[in-house]
This record gives C-alpha cells, sequence and structure tokens, in this order.
C-alpha cells in the first residue's frame, strides 16, 4: 500500500494534516535550490519551487503519494522567504508594518504516474507597528523557520488585524484544496475510512 509522504520540514503543515485527521507515514524534506531568477514572478516561483520539491520527492519514492508545498509573503513584487538573521527579521516586520501582503502557497500532489496542484493566495492586514513591538518580537525567535517572519499561529498573531482568504494556506498549506487534492489520489483522512 502506498505511503503518504510530506516532502516538507514545515511543522505547521504537519500539525495542519494531522489535525484533519491524515496518517504521515513519512516527512522527507528536499534540498531544492530556492534562489529566485532574475525577473521571475511571485506566483510563478512559488509554483517552481514547490514543483522542484515533488520532483525531488518522486524520485525516490515514486510509489507513494508525495504531498510538496512552497509558501512565501509577497508585497508588491518582492518575495520574503523564511528570514536567516534577527536583522532580515526586523527588516522584514518593519516593512510589513501596516501592510497588506499576500501569502502564496502551491502544493503539489501525486505520485512517479501522475501530480496536480493549486495555488492558493490570501493576504494579511499587518497593524502599524512601534520600533519596540518590533525588537522584543524579533527577541521572541518565533519568525524563525517561517516565510515572511509571521505565524498566524504564534506570538505574531496579535500583529495581524486581518485577514483574506484560506486560514490554513496562510500557515502553509491550504487544506480544502490538499484534501480534494488527496482525495483524487485516493487518500482519506482517518476519520473518514471508518
Amino acid at each position: 500500500m502506498p505511503q503518504l509522504i510530506l516532502a516538507s520540514s514545515s511543522v505547521g503543515r504537519k500539525n495542519l494534516l494531522e489535525q484533519a485527521g491524515y496518517k504521515i507515514d513519512k516527512i522527507l524534506p528536499q534540498d531544492v535550490d530556492e534562489s529566485p531568477i532574475r525577473g521571475e514572478q511571485p506566483r510563478d516561483y512559488v509554483k517552481r519551487i514547490a514543483k522542484a520539491k515533488f520532483d525531488a520527492a518522486v524520485r525516490q519514492n515514486s510509489n507513494d503519494t508525495i504531498i510538496s508545498a512552497d509558501t512565501i509573503t509577497v508585497t508588491g513584487r518582492c518575495i520574503f522567504q523564511k528570514p536567516e538573521s534577527e536583522q532580515q527579521a526586523h527588516d522584514m516586520l518593519s516593512h510589513f508594518s501596516g501592510r497588506r501582503l499576500k501569502v502564496m502557497t502551491c502544493v503539489y500532489i501525486g505520485n512517479g504516474k501522475e501530480c496536480r496542484s493549486r495555488f492558493i493566495i490570501s493576504a494579511a492586514k499587518i497593524k502599524q507597528l512601534s520600533s519596540q513591538e518590533i525588537k522584543a518580537w524579533v527577541a521572541t525567535k518565533d519568525w524563525v523557520g517561517v516565510s515572511g517572519g509571521i505565524k498566524l499561529q504564534g506570538l505574531s498573531s496579535i500583529f495581524i488585524e486581518s485577514i483574506q482568504g484560506s486560514f490554513t494556506n496562510i500557515i502553509g498549506l491550504p487544506m480544502t484544496q490538499t484534501y480534494n487534492l488527496l482525495k483524487y489520489f485516493g487518500v482519506l483522512p482517518e476519520w473518514q475510512k471508518k
């Protein structure tokens, strides 16, 4: 029987899948080059990276069902990935202060024979932040490992005034679309198998 493999190290994605009742058999993060191509649109970038992760995972596990995804935070045409330092986190949050952000995710699901994808955009409005709020938040390290450094289910949630679109997309995996894709490939949550 094919296994369900999450090609991601994202705790948020793992938690969303488990909360929905999916049994993840393996977690196999894929190390792909995530460098943007000069002039690449954010939409094209996130699709390319999610597909690269899928392709890398399916080469190792062609008979299994693979879930791969990539999430980015965008303002205008600027792509914000995971901050790699306190200074980057500070600069990102300063840039986001008082702005509306787009959160883009592309999810690929499939196996060695077929794959399907969905691309989702959600938005989040960040409150106007004081320099003290930014400095204190950076010190918490809540930004580590998160696209754009802000996570809905973390300490920075107090900075998010509103969201539009999929709540779970902002966490990193649009669950309605993921459920539909998994269902297409015959993978159901445990509660639905009974």
